[in-house]
C-alpha cells in the first residue's frame, strides 16, 4: 500500500523487476508494438511458448545490455 490512511491509499508494485518491464514495454512501443520480454520470463514460459531473440538493449539504471525476447509460433510470427 502506498499513500496515507483513509481514503488516500493505494496499491501500488514497485521494484527493480517492475522497472525493467516498463522500459521493456517502452521499447517494444517504439519498435513495432509487439510483445517483449526479459529472459526470465522466457525462462519461465518456453514450455508453452517459442521465443525468438531479439537483441541486447541498453535500459537506463542497468549497467549491462539485457537480453531480449519475443514470443513466436513456430512457424513465425504470432496471428
Amino acid at each position: 500500500m502506498v499513500g496515507t490512511s483513509g481514503s488516500r491509499k493505494e496499491f501500488s508494485v514497485l521494484g527493480d523487476v517492475v522497472n525493467v518491464a516498463a522500459r521493456i514495454m517502452g521499447q517494444s512501443k517504439k519498435d513495432s508494438g509487439k510483445i517483449y520480454c526479459d529472459y526470465e520470463t522466457k525462462c519461465d514460459a518456453e514450455s508453452s511458448i517459442n521465443f525468438k531473440f531479439l537483441n541486447h538493449y541498453e535500459f537506463k539504471g542497468k549497467s549491462i545490455a539485457l537480453p531480449i525476447f519475443e514470443p513466436i509460433e513456430e512457424d513465425g510470427d504470432l496471428p
